[in-house]
């Protein structure tokens, strides 16, 4: 049984029954500690465990947030700079100037925040029937399904912030795309000046099998993780997108992508108003359901449109 659905156990235990379950070696010591030591209330408890198993489920989803800044917010909307050339500089200045204004002049984006929330529902029969378990792979799979959608509005908004002329979309010279087009990619960036912070590439799991077959470097590429080639940092994303204009799939046709290059740092951030956690607990007795509800607010802009390369799909 697991730190968590220990917790559930204790928390929705008797008396009589809490008194038994505390004294279990099998118990927590240190939230045995909190319960009689500090007297923290066993709820207060549980609505940590629950995050933090909210937050491992997620964490297995994760590849936006890994490659992008992440802009923290108060509104649900925010100024963000845009157009910030990749090859500023500081010049000197002289005793007593004014200092020039950050790389010159640049022009301002809004983030636009989007809440999102998903309500997982616990009935009075698995507590019942002590169904913990199933309770804590509940609570994972909805910190699964928040993370996946911020992977899923992220990628849509990378690939629709791109104008695929300037630089224009990679078309693989062969029949697919191989590691010689990653380095022209890198090259092209790297010569515009992008990438001094860093470049990542997102690829479709069709795109990463094509990329790991044209060559024999050796590299570990773990699902929705990273590896690296050519100094690059690759993630595979199997995360269906809806984009109205752009796919990201394996079909070889105009506005198809199955992979994109950008410079880590500049191309595009992520405004998080309120990143996933439990908000609240719902009671529901005419169904005898304890809803909770897991929810973010965020949103994801491109704020260098030449910061990037698309690979369109072969």
């Amino acid at each position: 049984m697991s730190r968590l659905a220990k917790i559930l156990e204790y928390t929705y235990a008797g008396n009589l029954e809490r008194k038994k379950l505390i004294n279990r070696p099998s118990f927590p010591y240190d939230i045995k500690e909190l319960l009689m030591s500090e007297g923290m209330e066993a709820d207060t408890i549980l609505t940590e465990e629950l995050q933090g198993a909210l937050i491992d489920g997620a964490e297995k989803r994760s590849v936006i947030r890994k490659i992008l800044p992440i802009i923290k917010v108060s509104k649900y909307k925010a100024i963000v700079p845009t157009n910030i050339s990749p090859s500023g500089v500081v010049g000197p200045t002289a005793e007593g100037a004014v200092p020039a204004s950050l790389e010159g002049s640049y022009s301002s984006g809004s983030l636009s925040i989007n809440k999102y929330s998903t309500k997982i529902g616990i009935t009075n029969e698995m507590i019942e029937d002590c169904q913990w378990d199933v309770i804590e792979y509940q609570v994972k799979r909805a910190g699964a399904l928040l993370e996946n959608t911020l992977n899923k509005d992220g990628m849509t908004e990378l690939l629709d912030g791109h104008n695929g002329t300037s630089p224009a979309d990679k078309d693989p010279a062969s029949s697919h795309f191989e590691l010689a087009d990653l380095a022209d990619i890198k090259n092209t960036l790297m010569d515009k000046y992008w990438g001094g912070g860093g470049l990542s590439f997102i690829g479709h799991p069709e795109a990463i099998q094509f990329l790991l077959d044209s060559d024999a470097l050796a590299v570990n590429v773990v699902p929705n993780q990273g590896g690296q080639l050519l100094g690059v940092d690759i993630y595979e994303l199997n995360t269906p997108i809806g984009s109205a204009t752009n796919y990201w799939d394996a079909t070889d046709a105009a506005n198809h992508y199955y992979g994109i290059v950008l410079d880590t740092d500049n191309y595009a951030v992520i405004g998080m108003r309120d990143d996933i956690h439990i908000t609240k607990e719902v009671k529901d007795p005419i169904h005898d359901l304890t809803q909770l509800i897991a929810s973010m607010r965020f949103d994801v802009k491109v704020i260098n449109s030449k910061a990037a390369v698309r690979i369109l799909s072969k």
